[in-house]
């Protein structure tokens, strides 16, 4: 089928075939020779419409492979064995389904006997140039194609330079040709190729009519041109190489010019040289006299110097004698003078022993007397604490007293046991409909006999708690019963982050909220101030930087009022702490939190520091007039992985909001919160009052949300309510600005959790398509819908939102970015580690997948461990494979050794911190890698995988949902081909080599034992594949066996909806 020349060489060098398959996978020819072939090849296969297409002159197989893989059944015919040969080897590479849907024959058409009219497709690539009459061969391959079949024939337009070609085709020649048998639907030339689809048709001339001469004749002056403007474009490049190859020449003869004076000039050297010899000769000799001579004048120097060194000898131990004795003497008056200065110093050193003992003395007392009071307040407020929760204990255990009360009643009550005999009844049709008078009759004489006044005290009798009188409910219980709000408490139990170790460095002097500490906490080593010692806790210990923000309190209260009031203060101490780090060349930076409500409240403060940041950067202009400089920045809110994630998360509950409600400011958040509330009410709403606890209208939230209002929650429990939400509300009090926004928003999507959020510029600018806004009621309504009533595509939007917030947005960024602004260091912790892909196989057909698989990752940093447990396969030809991956090492394992052989050898070479386990068989998303890092680092795990993923049966073109166990939780088991272990935890740990399956499980339990920790991750990005061939798989179970764990089993796989 190619029939243009190559640059290349050929591998065979048989100019009776050609290599279009190799061609078109790369392996033959120029690039741009390789491009023109995939064109064509892939228009060829564009044009061809099933179920069974015809490929006379099929050469390689390229187009019937191409065809299988659609689903077409495809017939390939060649004369050149040679050719239907490689065809055949290049299609048993394929699975089983493709391999049935092709079949080839070597030898002409006639011989091929195939019945008429039985193709719909006919497809004769690059062949009909190559015969004498052509038309025998067309009319003879017509015969096999159906009425209103399609015939696909490329050919080349004009001459092309090929000692096989017989026939060179015009436009006019080639329609004269095709227009016995077939209307025309395409034909064009292209990169020098005729590209003509027809259809088989008893009267074709209207199509060409249709086309007209005119139409022929401007495409064959299109190609023409064409044709020139290449043939021209070869000109020049041949008159350059020519005009190259022509300054070559003339430099290589200057060269041999050159090299005949070099000649004659190492000649007159030659002869220089042995002149030079000769004398050197002459002057050996004399120097060999003097030399003698020499000698004997050496040996009576000795003599002399003998005698001189003796007596030198005698006077340098005299000296030496005398210099120590003067030592000595100076010794002894240093230790005189040093024993007095001893004196005087522990005179000094005791006085001043005495007076710091007096500090220490009344700091204690001072610090007893603080420590006295702040115990004091702890011990009243766990008092306080305490009593609260003995109320809430009260109104429980009263709210279940009344329970059972009021059940017990109902079971007394006339309505209930009538009822009771009717149910009786119906449950024994034969007895009960007989015995169904006498029972209600004894129902009846029972409520008769007993007087009115009982069943009346009784019912009316109260429960008695004399604590439960005391309490007052807050506001958000009123309108629901006592026990139900103790239960909504009960559920949203608080959430406990996973212990962090924080880094060694930067180290960083801080005063923060506690919000704030927490989450910079995991990122750098903290020095929070004592507002009295913090210069003591600086000379101590150096920081690489002072970080303040606009903290109303600041380290646990004890800068209240200090920093938005430090103006007015004349015995501030934040003016004092700065100065002293900018002396001491410490930088200072100020992060303002609170603007743009409250920059007012804290500009003075920013005017001390080196450098500002800001939520708002609409404001970045204002800092810059009102401070001076230009050593501001934007630094957003963020989310904390280590806090912030989908750890624990499962669909609890449908809508919930969590804040405030202000009735007298805010207008523009009042305005856009109401109608988001609005919706939500049409769903399961739950609104977490912030001011709950306060019994002020200014508050309070309109009655119409009564219903819905439930008590506050500690952030603790919030974290908690992050997780069990499916969908979460968001109001924003800042509209316009590019970057400030709640930073509520960056929480919640990091926990996988679908936000609809009322409109904010820098939201939509930072987040573009990850938080649905609503602009009025009907649109909030029909996001929170949507959300609700589609699984599936919320798990996406949450997965989506949860990988771009934990990528670009954590604190650890915002840090970075800090460092880098005021020109230190980024942190150490925000290098990205390495991760080693180990992959290993015994079937080499699979080694496609296993580069497609690992070339499309978008992790940055990885290696691949390759293991080859198979015989006989040629490592060098593999290397080649895998040659444009960086990282790659290839490594070889006798196939008498098992799987987990291959895994030891391949682990025990890793350069990574990370090594992730690969299956060849599997599919493995471009973000696979880079999300189960990201639950690695926020899960603080040893290992992580999925317990929970996709499935394909491909023998059966079924798929589903395999749930073995939790999405984002603690397991103890992972799917094998998804284990991602750190080498720094599982060096110890090796796989079962004596195992032939079930190594994974065993090295699992082996971890779990081990005291390892397993974290199981979301379902996204991986597919289990599963083929009939039982032997293919370490794990072996039958296919309904299988399907029994799985959920929305289908025929078919959307990998769409899967590889996100």
């Amino acid at each position: 089928m190619i029939s243009e020349s190559s640059t290349s060489v050929r591998p065979a060098d048989d100019p009776t075939r050609d290599y279009v398959a190799r061609a078109y996978f790369g392996a033959y020819g120029s690039h741009e020779m390789i491009q023109r072939t995939r064109r064509r090849i892939d228009w060829v296969a564009s044009q061809c419409r099933g179920p069974q297409v015809l490929d006379v002159g099929c050469s390689e197989g390229i187009v019937a492979l191409l065809l299988a893989r659609e689903g077409l059944s495809t017939t390939g015919v060649d004369t050149n064995a040679e050719a239907i040969a490689a065809a055949r080897t290049l299609i048993a590479q394929e699975s089983d389904a493709v391999q049935a849907r092709v079949r080839f024959h070597h030898g002409d058409l006639e011989s091929a006997a195939l019945p008429a009219a039985s193709f719909d497709t006919l497809v004769m690539g690059e062949i009909l140039e190559h015969l004498i009459a052509p038309e025998r061969l067309l009319e003879t391959a017509i015969a096999c194609l159906r009425d209103g079949g399609r015939l696909v024939i490329t050919t080349p337009f004009g001459y092309h330079p090929d000692d096989d070609h017989r026939q060179e085709f015009g436009l006019a020649q080639f329609s004269d040709m095709v227009r016995r048998w077939t209307a025309v639907e395409t034909i064009e030339v292209v990169d020098g190729y005729i590209r003509y689809a027809g259809i088989r048709d008893e009267a074709p001339d209207a199509s060409w009519a249709e086309l007209g001469d005119r139409a022929l004749v401007e495409l064959g002056d299109d190609a023409a041109r064409a044709a020139q403007h290449a043939l021209h474009r070869h000109i020049r490049n041949h008159k350059k190489r020519i005009s190259t190859l022509e300054k070559t020449v003339g430099k290589l003869e200057k060269d041999s010019a050159q090299a005949t004076d070099l000649r004659l000039k190492v000649r007159d050297l030659e002869a220089a040289l042995a002149a030079q010899v000769r004398n050197d000769k002459e002057r050996a000799s004399r120097i060999a006299e003097l030399e003698r001579a020499a000698g004997d004048i050496d040996r009576t120097l000795r003599s002399e110097r003998g005698q001189r060194e003796l007596l030198q000898a005698r006077t340098d131990d005299m000296r030496t004698a005398f210099d120590a004795s003067r030592q000595r003497n100076r010794d002894l008056g240093a230790r005189i003078a040093s024993l007095k200065a001893l004196t005087l110093s522990q005179a000094r050193q005791i006085a001043m022993a005495e007076a710091s003992l007096a500090q220490i003395m009344e700091r204690k007392r001072a610090d007893t007397s603080r420590l006295t009071e702040a115990c004091d307040k702890k011990l009243k407020a766990e008092i306080r604490k305490h009593a609260e929760t003995r109320q809430r204990l009260a109104i429980v255990s009263a709210s279940d007293k009344h329970y059972r009360h009021a059940v017990r009643e109902l079971r007394k009550s006339v309505s209930f046991r009538i009822g009771q005999v009717f149910v009786q009844a119906a449950q024994r049709p034969l007895t009960g409909v007989v015995l169904l008078p006498f029972r209600l009759l004894a129902v009846v004489w029972n409520y008769i006999r007993v007087p009115h006044g009982a069943h009346a005290s009784k019912r009316s009798e109260p429960t008695r708690n004399t604590e439960v009188a005391a309490v007052r409910l807050p506001r958000a219980a009123v309108g629901a019963p006592a026990h139900r709000q103790a239960i909504e408490a009960a559920r949203f139990e608080a959430f406990v982050p996973h212990a962090h170790r924080a880094p060694a460095s930067p180290v960083i002097a801080t005063v923060l909220d506690e919000f704030s500490e927490q989450c910079f906490a995991p990122e750098a080593r903290l020095l929070p101030l004592s507002k009295r010692e913090w210069q003591t806790q600086l000379e101590t210990t150096r920081p690489d930087l002072l970080l303040v923000e606009s903290a109303w309190r600041g380290n646990g209260g004890q800068w209240k009022g200090e920093i938005n009031r430090c103006a007015e203060k004349p015995d501030a101490a934040l003016p004092k702490l700065v100065a002293y780090c900018r002396e001491h060349g410490i930088p200072t930076v100020f992060w303002n939190k609170e603007d743009p409500l409250n920059y007012d409240q804290f500009i003075a403060a920013a005017r001390l520091f080196d450098h500002v940041f800001t939520t708002d950067e609409s404001l970045l202009p204002k800092y810059r007039e009102d401070l001076g400089h230009d050593r501001v920045a934007a630094l957003p809110f963020a989310a904390q992985p280590d806090i912030h994630n989908p750890t624990s998360r499962r669909d609890e509950f449908d809508v919930a909001f969590a804040g405030s409600w202000f009735a007298e400011k805010h207008d523009t958040r009042r305005a856009v919160l109401e109608p988001l509330l609005d919706a939500a009410t049409h769903f399961e709403l739950h609104i977490f009052d912030r001011h709950s606890a306060l019994d002020d209208p200014r508050y309070a939230f309109p009655s119409k949300y009564r219903q819905w209002i439930r008590p506050a929650l500690p952030y603790s429990s919030v974290l908690t309510a992050y997780r069990r939400f499916k969908v979460f509300l968001n109001a924003n009090s800042v509209l316009e600005s590019p970057s400030m926004f709640s930073r509520r928003v960056f929480e919640l999507l990091a926990c996988a959790t679908p936000v609809v959020s009322t409109p904010s510029a820098g939201m939509e600018a930072m987040l573009p398509g990850l938080v649905r806004v609503a602009r009025d009621e009907a649109e909030a309504r029909a996001h929170i819908a949507e959300l609700l009533g589609d699984e599936e595509k919320r798990r996406i939007e949450g997965h989506l939102a949860m990988r771009a917030v934990l990528t670009d947005h954590t604190y650890r960024v915002r840090l970075a970015q800090v460092m880098q602004r005021i020109g230190l260091p980024a942190p150490v912790a925000s290098a990205m580690p390495r991760v080693s892909i180990v992959l290993c196989t015994n079937r080499p057909e699979n080694l496609p997948n296993c580069l497609h698989n690992v070339r499309r990752q978008s992790y940055p940093d990885i290696e691949l461990m390759l293991v080859l447990n198979r015989n006989g396969v040629d490592l060098n030809e593999v290397r080649a494979q895998f040659a444009d991956l960086p990282n790659v090492t290839v490594l070889h394992v006798d196939e008498a050794e098992s799987l987990y052989t291959c895994l030891n050898a391949a682990i025990a070479q890793c350069s990574g911190q990370i090594w992730s386990k690969m299956d060849d068989d599997n599919v493995y998303g471009d973000h696979y890698i880079a999300d189960l890092v990201r639950a690695m680092e926020f899960s603080h795990a040893d290992i992580v995988g999925k317990t929970c993923y996709y499935t394909l049966l491909e023998h059966r073109n079924l798929s589903g949902l395999r749930r073995m166990g939790v999405e984002n939780g603690y397991v103890k088991f992972v799917q094998g081909g998804t284990i991602t272990a750190r080498v720094a935890t599982t060096t110890a740990l090796r796989w079962s080599e004596d195992l032939r399956s079930g190594g994974d499980s065993q090295y699992l339990r082996d971890a779990a034992a081990a005291g390892l920790s397993i974290y199981s991750s979301d379902r996204f990005n991986f597919v289990s594949v599963r083929r009939g061939d039982e032997g293919g798989h370490t794990w072996t179970i039958k296919d309904e066996d299988y399907l029994k764990r799985c959920e929305g089993v289908r025929e078919g796989i959307d990998l769409s909806r899967i590889l996100i």
